[in-house]
């Protein structure tokens, strides 16, 4: 495992006891304009803030700064969003691991934005989890176990590019399935073992799992 680096975004959060083994082992946190809301909330204590500070009140700012947090007040008018530019400090300070908590909830255009930002992490060979409240996302081109996910849904889907994929230790099995972008038979799977595995062959996924456990109704 590398230096993880954990960055708060905004959108819809999960409890912070889902998150816990990421913040205790997260060698610093950067929290993202609203998500210093999240981390005030959950007495999560950031060493940097990013943003244009547009989503934040001037008390939770000034609480943090007051704690210590080192602050990087971004124009509004800027080419990035601010989780973009909170994932481009944590690489520039040595992040080998991003967790991203948040990033997705009603704004479809900044969820689809955060999923763009983990693909180009992949590229960079950054390992990177976003954490949302309903769901943890993976993107992945290679094999992906998934401890403990016994009866949990998962969906995998090729979002920006076509893939070849194999799937074990799931109720729908695939080997070697040629996945084309627009297609969604990875949808709604069911992992059926404690150690299911995504293998990408090809390409690239997304892998969504998510944190409800389901009844088998098969079962």
């Amino acid at each position: 495992m590398g230096r993880l680096f954990a960055v708060i975004s905004g959108g819809e959060w999960p409890e912070r006891e889902a998150v816990e083994e990421v913040l205790a082992r997260a060698e610093a946190i950067i929290a993202c304009d609203s998500g210093m809301l999240w981390a005030r909330q959950n007495d999560v204590f950031p060493q940097y803030l990013v943003g244009d500070m547009d989503s934040v009140d001037g008390e939770t700012l000034a609480y943090f700064v007051h704690q210590g947090a080192q602050t990087e007040r971004l124009s509004p008018y800027k080419d990035e969003t601010d989780t973009e530019e909170g994932v481009a400090l944590a690489l520039h300070l040595g992040a080998e691991e991003i967790a991203l908590i948040g990033g997705t909830g009603k704004r479809l255009d900044h969820s689809l934005g955060n999923l763009h930002v983990m693909y180009r992490l992949l590229k960079k060979d950054v390992p990177c989890v976003l954490e949302g409240r309903e769901e943890r996302v993976f993107c992945t081109r290679s094999l992906l176990p998934l401890l403990g996910m016994e009866g949990h849904t998962i969906s995998v889907l090729p979002l920006f590019e076509d893939c070849q994929v194999s799937l074990h230790g799931f109720r729908y099995p695939l080997d070697h399935y040629d996945y084309r972008c627009g297609r969604t038979i990875g949808v709604s799977n069911v992992a059926l073992e404690n150690r299911a595995m995504v293998e990408i062959h090809q390409g690239s996924a997304f892998v969504f799992v998510n944190r409800v456990r389901i009844p088998d109704p098969q079962g």
